[in-house]
């Protein structure tokens, strides 16, 4: 698993996927791709947080994705679209794109984008161990710049959690 690094070139930003490896001459980054232009939305309004106890895990994780963006100025369009100036937001496609080009949305210290939205969906904890699984799924949210309030992340967290139950054996004494 990477991080995004942002990149100055000429005047604008652009998020990289890079992985930190070690060599004999110590810590090195390596480039794993190029994710987009950053585009730095300012936080617009505030909105109520959505309620997710009727929704699957990846739902969820959509409902937060759009109510972020919605407070970051974004408008809602077709379908699971969000736009905002140039950038559109598919969120049932996971894709987010500055005119054609792939985007990386900075909020919230952190930054959307298709890389970070798909690890989002496709988190799966290391461990059911709760205080693992929390810290686990708090960062992901923030590596893609999903800042929740408690109680929107103690609903998501349940829905973890309760889909990663520890096997049981029935045999067991």
């Amino acid at each position: 698993m990477g991080f995004v690094r942002i990149k100055k070139i000429k005047g604008s930003e652009y998020g990289y996927l890079v992985e930190n490896t070690w060599t004999s001459k110590g810590s090195r980054q390596k480039v794993k791709g190029y994710l987009g232009k950053i585009i730095k939305p300012a936080k617009a309004t505030d909105i109520s947080a959505p309620d997710l106890k009727e929704l699957t895990y990846a739902d969820a994780l959509k409902a937060i994705t759009k109510w972020t963006l919605l407070q970051h100025g974004f408008q809602e369009g077709a379908a699971s679209m969000l736009m905002h100036a140039t950038v559109l937001a598919d969120l049932q496609q996971g894709r987010f794109v500055n005119k054609t080009n792939p985007a990386v949305i900075a909020m919230n210290e952190g930054f959307l984008c298709n890389h970070t939205f798909q690890e989002a969906l496709g988190f799966i904890p290391s461990s059911n161990i709760e205080e693992i699984l929390g810290k686990e799924l708090a960062s992901v949210l923030l590596e893609a710049g999903l800042s929740v309030p408690h109680e929107v992340f103690v609903q998501l967290f349940e829905k973890m959690h309760n889909t990663y139950k520890p096997n049981v054996n029935p045999h067991a004494p």
